[in-house]
């Protein structure tokens, strides 16, 4: 009887032991999942630096293409005014407004041996042959339409406007014919009209050295989403000031 109480006393003693090892390893478990002694936390997750731009920026639902290359319209179509500007709007998310001298209007690009087109928007020297006067004549990068002014026969001044429906952070467009002394300025401004960038380009004569009869590409940058809208203003002393507009990509990414 003796050996089995003693027997009995040492498990209870290992038993109160086990006990005792097993309660300390559930308050270590506890303590480890709560963060230590310094209280809970919540699970950890991954910072995310808020200065860094998403790399891969939303589409846009309501536009169906990022190039406005005015093929679709005919000539003398003043893309400002309605139906044109509607259509520009939610096809490509682009509103276009003359600022200074005539409408805009699209004019047909042609070739050597031509008819005359019916919009005579001055364009280069260098057409030689029919059509011989008053042009957009061997557009090169453009196709048979671009847009140009009413008033290329009887301006110094040939300004634009562009406007956007959401802020981009880049944008480019051709402007043809960009010589005889013209000086172009290209301002983009934010949605409050803020200027963001400026740049301006000059060229004298009608030589390799100009763009005579060629295109002249322009690429606006901002280190984010901001530009707005852009303002194109052409200057020369002369009142012969032929340009063609064309080959627009408006940084508007559509959603396909």
């Amino acid at each position: 009887m003796r050996f089995f109480g003693e027997s009995r006393f040492v498990l209870n003693v290992i038993l109160s032991y086990l006990m005792i090892v097993f309660i300390q390893v559930l308050q270590a478990s506890a303590q480890i999942s709560n963060g230590g002694e310094g209280g809970a936390v919540s699970p950890t997750a991954i910072p995310q630096d808020p200065a860094t731009p998403d790399p891969t920026p939303s589409c846009n639902l309501n536009v169906s293409s990022g190039l406005v290359n005015f093929e679709e319209f005919s000539e003398y179509d003043d893309i400002s005014k309605e139906p044109h500007r509607s259509l520009l709007l939610q096809k490509y998310g682009i509103q276009f407004d003359a600022i200074t001298g005539g409408d805009l209007a699209i004019a047909k690009v042609v070739n050597q041996g031509d008819s005359e087109p019916s919009f005579k928007a001055w364009m280069s020297v260098l057409c030689p042959g029919r059509p011989n006067n008053n042009r957009a004549c061997n557009g090169g990068s453009v196709g048979k339409r671009i847009l140009s002014m009413t008033n290329a026969k009887s301006a110094k001044i040939a300004e634009l406007s562009l406007t956007l429906i959401e802020p981009v952070q880049s944008l480019s467009f051709d402007i043809l014919d960009v010589d005889g002394g013209e000086t172009w300025t290209i301002t983009a401004t934010d949605k409050d009209g803020k200027p963001l960038t400026a740049q301006k380009v000059s060229a004298a004569g009608y030589g390799g050295s100009s763009n005579n009869n060629r295109a002249k590409n322009f690429q606006v940058e901002t280190l984010g989403r901001e530009i707005k809208s852009v303002r194109v203003r052409g200057t020369k002393n002369i009142k012969i000031f032929g340009f063609g507009f064309d080959n627009f990509v408006t940084g508007i990414p559509p959603c396909k």
